[in-house]
């Protein structure tokens, strides 16, 4: 993990972003090798909650229709589940989604916040 040493105050709903994050991590856990990420920054703009894997990684089109709920195999829905319901609590919150090729060689989703 890499958390910031002092708390960040956030003026959003911490049980649905607490559930944003979960489904990234389940996510992440189900699709890497060995390897999984959280990671939180801030600055006066915005907040950025990211989680990364070491996994295969996705293409650009599968993110898409993961984002929208949409899967190809039962695997693939519970993934597309997860993005779909993530991002829908980032955008309530006035944020989105943004996806990555992870450092660690998979995906990487960041859940991006503005600053309140």
């Amino acid at each position: 993990m890499n958390l910031p040493e002092t708390p960040v105050l956030m003026r959003h709903d911490p049980a649905l972003l607490k559930r944003a994050v979960v489904n990234l991590l389940e996510n992440g856990l189900e699709a890497s090798k060995s390897k999984v990420e959280l990671s939180l920054d801030t600055n006066d703009q915005f907040t950025s909650i990211r989680v990364s894997d070491d996994g295969t990684g996705l293409s650009e089109d599968k993110v898409s229709l993961f984002l929208q709920g949409r899967g190809l195999s039962s695997k693939a829905n519970r993934q597309a589940f997860g993005l779909s319901s993530s991002n829908h609590i980032a955008r309530t919150h006035g944020g989105k989604i943004i996806y990555h090729k992870s450092n660690l060689g998979g995906a990487s989703f960041e859940i991006r916040l503005e600053a309140r």
